[in-house]
């Protein structure tokens, strides 16, 4: 259950940074002690990740709350939150769960 409320949490996020229309890829890997979950936050909100905002139209609130429960989630897995660069130099928001 918490590990679904932090995709959703980290979806969130990425909605809020994208430009509209734009896709949105989410991005599930192995590693070599876990898994790395990452979902874009460059376009027009990367820069406003520690920010708040209104609630959408959808219904979906895009906010520092989120980004506080990802990493309480992360955290209480044993992980961590990060912010990274995919291989095209995009910004990412990283979550690193070990298995």
């Amino acid at each position: 259950m918490l590990l679904r409320r932090l995709v959703d949490a980290m979806i969130g996020i990425g909605l809020a940074a994208a430009e509209p229309g734009a896709l949105l890829t989410v991005d599930v890997a192995p590693t070599d002690s876990g898994w790395r979950v990452t979902v874009p936050i460059g376009g027009r909100g990367g820069e406003r990740l520690f920010t708040s905002s209104t609630v959408t139209g959808e219904g979906v609130r895009h906010d520092s709350t989120a980004l506080m429960l990802c990493r309480a989630i992360v955290a209480r897995h044993g992980g961590r939150l990060i912010t990274d660069t995919d291989p095209e130099g995009s910004t990412v928001l990283a979550a690193h769960l070990p298995s």
